[in-house]
């Protein structure tokens, strides 16, 4: 309950901004990234250790700039997010048997900051934060089963279970990025963001479920077009 009242709190005063500031400009653009993702899980201790992964993120950011040092963001994006499943077990000869398996979720979403500026006609370093909420769209594995030293197995493959897995995915988002305008019609930008996700990845089809979240941290590069007025 705590979640979702925050959740809600960040969306109302993200709505108060856009209907109490005045337009001035807005650019648009692309970007692209990599994302660094933090699986986290609650419940049974299976023995098994859970490692960051790592993807991409690609996307369209849209941003209204009412002055010099106000804006709002918002756009669309695909994000990849992954992460490492390790377990080691050794039997009676102490031969080793690893199993890595990498899984990575696959998603679609749009992001909602409002972010303060502060710089100059070339350059401004920038602090976001927001919400974000999307869908996920597919769910992929490949793993390699080490059974001792000189013995590799791989394997691949899983799509999404429509009854188990939950499609929509929510959060917090905060940002910090700097912008530089080498021309009056665009600016090159690099952000650092990161996801702290209020959905679980699971439906709630069980009783005492296992509650799976995961978090990313992620680094992109961009340009965006300005597109009317001036700031």
């Amino acid at each position: 309950m705590k979640k979702r009242a925050l959740f809600a709190l960040i969306t109302l005063l993200l709505s108060s901004s856009l209907f109490g500031a005045y337009e001035k400009t807005w650019q648009t653009g692309v970007e692209a990234g990599y994302t660094l993702s933090f699986y986290n899980r609650s419940g049974w201790e299976n023995g098994t250790d859970y490692l960051p992964g790592h993807y991409f993120t690609i996307g369209i950011p849209v941003e209204y700039r009412f002055n010099d040092w106000l804006s709002v963001t918002t756009g669309l994006s695909y994000s990849g997010k992954s992460y490492i499943s390790r377990r080691t077990l050794e039997n009676e000869q102490t031969t080793q048997t690893t199993l890595d398996l990498t899984s990575t979720e696959h998603f679609f979403e749009i992001p909602l900051t409002v972010r303060f500026s502060l710089g100059n006609d070339f350059v401004r370093g920038y602090l976001g934060a927001g919400i974000y909420a999307g869908i996920r769209f597919y769910e992929s594995e490949n793993g390699s089963l080490t059974l001792s030293v000189f013995d590799t197995v791989g394997s691949s493959g899983r799509g999404m279970d429509m009854n188990a897995d939950n499609i929509f995915h929510a959060g917090l988002l905060t940002e910090l990025g700097a912008g530089f305008s080498f021309t009056e019609s665009g600016e090159l930008f690099i952000s650092a963001r990161y996801q702290y996700s209020f959905t679980e990845l699971d439906r709630k089809y069980q009783e005492n479920r296992i509650k799976r979240y995961i978090d990313t941290l992620s680094f992109t590069l961009g340009y965006t077009f300005r597109m009317g007025g001036d700031v």
